[in-house]
C-alpha cells in the first residue's frame, strides 16, 4: 500500500507494458485511470494517459482507495491496481474551547 499525506500528490506513470517474456509491447490506446472512491483519491492523467497526478481532494477524508489503470495490447485487457492510504499530515495548529462559565 502506497501513503500519502492529505496535503501531497504524486506522480503515478507506465514504464511500459510487455509480453510474457518481458518484451517490449505497444497499446491498443491511451490508458485509462480511475479511483476506487474520488472522494478519497483522485486522478488525473496527463494527455496520453502514460501518466497520472495522484492526489487528495482538498479538503478530503483520510482513508483507503484503490487506484486502477486499464489499457489493452493486441486486443488484450491489461489491468493494474494499487492502494492508496491518504493520511494525516503533520499538526499544524492547536485548538481549544471554554466550558461552561460557574461562580466559584
Amino acid at each position: 500500500m502506497f501513503q500519502l499525506h492529505d496535503n501531497e500528490e504524486v506522480v503515478a506513470a507506465i514504464s511500459g507494458a510487455v509480453d510474457a517474456e518481458g518484451n517490449p509491447v505497444s497499446l491498443d490506446g491511451p490508458p485509462v485511470w480511475s479511483s476506487s472512491d474520488s472522494g478519497i483519491v483522485t486522478v488525473t492523467p496527463s494527455a496520453d494517459g502514460m501518466a497520472c497526478i495522484v492526489g487528495s481532494p482538498t479538503p478530503g477524508p483520510l482513508g483507503i482507495a484503490t487506484v486502477k489503470v486499464e489499457a489493452s495490447s493486441n486486443g488484450v485487457a491489461l489491468v493494474a491496481s494499487a492502494e492508496v492510504e491518504i493520511i494525516a499530515a503533520g499538526a499544524v495548529a492547536l485548538n481549544f474551547s471554554f466550558g461552561t462559565p460557574t461562580v466559584p
